[in-house]
């Protein structure tokens, strides 16, 4: 006696796989790549196969040819190629033949960095263009145009601060909100240029001379008062989050000063020498730099 077996799927995903199905089906079938056959060769453009003439404007021109030809197939003949950065443009086949070696030079001129996401690009472009379509200055005055002059949300009648509550909103100069807005993107901007001036530069904060402690929350003894850490008003957490803002590296040194740390130091910070009120054993600078 033969036994049956039933399967019960819910609805829900019976539906969803007849869909998915349904779209496996649907799905236009994938073309192959290809490329023109038409061919340029380097050598028609200037390059050298000497392995020291620099072939960048050559190769990068015969690349630019085919490009404008709609693609083909750029040739590097056999050869040594002294090359720069190439820039592979659409529908274009870079093919090196059999014993083609194409050596990129170790001329960091001919290497210039190329500014991506990474460095802004796309944020100083469009801040450029706020500025150009929002900033009018006239008589010595900057002013902010094209404001909303918005007044927060609730209240009666309801303002949801939705598109239409803002749309219907009158546009006027120099709207406070508006201001406060545009200043923030304003001070990352200015900020962008000098990320990197304190690139590997190193900041130690020298705690011997301030050793101040207090009990924390559970009891325990926890050091306070001017160290990177404390978050406090007296502290340096604002300071040292500043400094790794710039790409330098913070530390602190809890010795007394000496050649041996503080010649790998750009800033050394010394501050607040303790007194007999504040910690037992105050470590006395007179005593150690005099």
């Amino acid at each position: 006696m033969k036994r049956l077996y039933f399967i019960i799927v819910p609805v829900s995903i019976a539906v969803l796989l007849m869909q998915l199905s349904l779209t496996a089906q649907a799905l236009p079938a994938i073309q192959a790549g290809y490329f023109k056959k038409d061919t340029f060769s380097i050598t028609q453009f200037g390059s050298v196969a000497d392995g020291s003439t620099l072939c960048k404007k050559a190769i990068n021109a015969a690349i630019d040819a085919c490009n404008i030809n709609d693609g083909g197939t750029v040739w590097v003949l056999p050869g040594l190629w002294l090359s720069g950065p190439l820039v592979i443009k659409a529908y274009t086949n870079l093919r090196l033949a059999a014993n083609a070696l194409l050596q990129l030079t170790d001329d960091p001129n001919q290497c210039p960095l190329v500014e991506g996401n990474w460095e802004g690009l796309f944020a100083k472009k469009s801040w450029q263009r706020i500025v150009q379509q929002f900033i009018k200055v006239e008589d010595g005055q900057t002013d902010l145009c094209a404001t909303v002059k918005v007044s927060g949300l609730g209240g009666s009648p309801h303002r949801d601060g939705g598109f239409e509550y803002y749309m219907h909103e009158p546009v006027i100069i120099n709207d406070p909100k508006g201001v406060g807005a545009f200043i923030l993107p304003g001070n990352e901007m200015e900020m962008l240029l000098t990320l990197a001036m304190g690139r590997s530069k190193k900041v130690l904060l020298n705690n011997y001379f301030n050793n101040e402690y207090k009990k924390d929350a559970f009891g325990q003894q926890k050091r306070f008062h001017y160290t990177w850490e404390d978050s406090a008003n007296s502290s340096f957490s604002l300071f040292g989050s500043i400094f790794r803002q710039y790409g330098a590296k913070t530390e602190t040194v809890r010795l007394a000063p000496a050649a041996a740390w503080l010649k790998d130091a750009s800033v050394c910070i010394i501050t607040d020498p303790d007194t007999d009120k504040e910690t037992t054993r105050p470590n006395s600078i007179a005593r150690v730099l005099f």
